[in-house]
C-alpha cells in the first residue's frame, strides 16, 4: 500500500529549458489521483545559514527556478540567510525546530545544498530520510560530503560546477520523483 507521501503527485516544467522538462503528474480527474494533488511540488530547500556567497547565488537560482514553475518552497528564507537569522531571532530554539520540521514533514521532497557543513541541514536530511521523503543533496564539485549523509535511505548526492549544472541535477531529481509516482499507480 502506498503511503500518503508516495501518493502525492509531482509536476512542473522548467519553461525555456526543454532538456529539463519535468513531466506533469496525474490530472485531478484521473481516478487514481490523490484528490489533494494540485500540480505543484512542495519542496523544502535547505542550506547552511553560514553559506558562502558562491553557494547562496546557486540557492537563489534554484529558488527562482522552482518558484517560477509554481512549486511551493516554504523554506525560501534560506536564500537570504542574514534576513532569516534576524527574523528567526524572535523564535526560541524549540519554536524554530518545530516550525522547520513541520514544514519539512509537509513537503514532497528535500533539496539540500550541503557544501558547507551544517548541523541543521544534517538534522533536516535525517528527518526527511526517516519520513521517507526523497532527498537531493547538492555539493560544489570537489567538496567531500559525509558518507553517512549520502548513505541514508532516499538520499541522492550530486555535485555541480555552476548554477546551470545544479539546475540540471534538480530537474533530473524531480523527473525521477515523477517517474516513481507514476510507477506507484
Amino acid at each position: 500500500m502506498a503511503t500518503t507521501k508516495q501518493r502525492r503527485g509531482t509536476a512542473g516544467v522548467y519553461r525555456g529549458h526543454p532538456e529539463r522538462s519535468i513531466p506533469h503528474g496525474p490530472a485531478a480527474s484521473d481516478p487514481g489521483a490523490d484528490p489533494r494533488y494540485t500540480g505543484r511540488v512542495r519542496i523544502y530547500l535547505a542550506a547552511s545559514m553560514t553559506t558562502p556567497a558562491a553557494e547562496i547565488a546557486v540557492i537563489r537560482d534554484l529558488l527562482a527556478a522552482l518558484e517560477g514553475e509554481g512549486h511551493l518552497v516554504p523554506s525560501r528564507h534560506v536564500a537570504d540567510a542574514a534576513a532569516a537569522m534576524t527574523r528567526d531571532a524572535q523564535l526560541s530554539d524549540a519554536q524554530l525546530a518545530a516550525r522547520d520540521l513541520a514544514w519539512l514533514a509537509d513537503c514532497d521532497a528535500l533539496i539540500a545544498e550541503v557544501s558547507t557543513p551544517s548541523h541543521g541541514v544534517g538534522v533536516e536530511v535525517m528527518a526527511a530520510s526517516a519520513a521517507g521523503i526523497p532527498v537531493l543533496a547538492l555539493a560544489r564539485h570537489g567538496v567531500r560530503v559525509s558518507r553517512l549523509l549520502g548513505g541514508l535511505p532516499g538520499v541522492r548526492t550530486a555535485t555541480y560546477r555552476d548554477g546551470e549544472q545544479a539546475l540540471a541535477e534538480v530537474a533530473e531529481f524531480l523527473n525521477r520523483l515523477v517517474a516513481g509516482h507514476r510507477a506507484l499507480r
